[in-house]
């Protein structure tokens, strides 16, 4: 049966050729790609957005801590002005706008207030900062470094890497990736979905998550309001756990919202007797702007691993 020609199967050619291109030159030494000077864990995906990484970059960063380690989360700050000029954040100093650090950065402070946090595109000089600002305040270095979104990230060579996937195939969304380039060494990591891609399915490193939610008040009808990677499956997430979606409005991933885009969403739940439920990673943007925490609902999954357990624990050298 012939694979149907889709806009998104050309998108995952081109971008999973290029990289294929550029994980040759690493491995050939014609792109410079340096480690850093402490263990270091790059947690990344194959598809574009909604295989649940930053989840995962969480759940490590916490079981890092709890087994005493000092953890050090380095991550682009996509779409934040740090991105370019770069910054840090200390343990437990509050988040600044995620129109600074981004989304992302701003979601892990919330959610592991003991995590060292370096934002900006160059990952290496983030940590540089990091790594002085520790010494002088801790007197201790770093015992990992866990770099988000690290999978095609080719400036710094991590020890090992972790891989979300889902049960999605190649094509039926946009793919950085194919799922060959992941190696049999990396840890491979299901979010979403019931079975891994037939391309994983005898992966010696294989791990089953589940994202755990809150459950919704049975009384109340819900408007989800969703600027993330995959919005259509954190709906059915959503009503699995029990939330009556009434409404779904949708925008691009790590959208900006503005004020009154808020407050006319807001009046039209208000008018139609739901309340908005947002994702972590848009509660931290509303946030921002002002809006009380008593206006919406927010849901963030935790992370349970459900399967390789022990393949998990090896990460932080249990």
């Amino acid at each position: 049966m012939s694979v149907p020609f889709t806009p998104k199967r050309m998108a995952s050619l081109l971008w999973s050729g290029a990289n294929q291109i550029a994980r040759y030159a690493r491995e050939r030494g014609l792109l410079t790609s340096e480690p850093l000077p402490v263990p270091t864990v790059g947690i990344g995906n194959v598809q574009a957005g909604g295989a649940g990484k930053t989840p995962l970059t969480i759940r490590l960063a916490r079981d890092a801590i709890a087994a005493g380690y000092q953890v050090a989360v380095l991550l682009r700050g996509y779409r934040g002005a740090w991105e370019r000029s770069g910054g840090i954040l200390s343990p437990y100093e509050p988040s600044p706008s995620p129109a600074l650090c981004g989304d992302e950065a701003a979601l892990i402070r919330d959610q592991v207030p003991g995590v060292w946090i370096g934002v900006g595109a160059d990952r290496s000089a983030s940590f540089e900062k990091l790594a002085s600002s520790a010494q002088l305040r801790t007197g201790r270095q770093f015992d990992l470094a866990i770099l988000d979104d690290a999978y095609q990230h080719w400036r710094v060579r991590c020890d090992r890497y972790v891989v979300a996937v889902t049960d999605a195939k190649f094509g039926d969304r946009v793919f950085r990736d194919d799922y060959s380039a992941i190696g049999p060494e990396d840890v491979v990591v299901l979010t979403k979905g019931e079975a891994f891609p037939d391309a994983l399915a005898k992966h010696p490193n294989r791990v089953r998550a589940h994202y755990r939610l809150n459950p919704g008040e049975a009384n109340r009808k819900y408007r989800f309001v969703a600027a993330i990677g995959d919005p259509e499956r954190a709906r059915r997430s959503l009503t699995d756990a029990g939330y009556v979606v009434r409404d779904m409005t949708v925008f691009p991933d790590h959208h900006a919202f503005s004020l009154p885009e808020i407050e006319k969403i807001l009046e039209e739940a208000d008018s139609t007797g739901t309340t908005v439920v947002l994702s972590g990673k848009d509660w931290v943007k509303w946030r921002a702007l002002g809006i009380e925490a008593d206006r919406v609902a927010v849901v963030e999954p935790e992370i349970e691993i459900v399967e390789g357990e022990a393949i998990w624990r090896g990460l932080v050298g249990e």
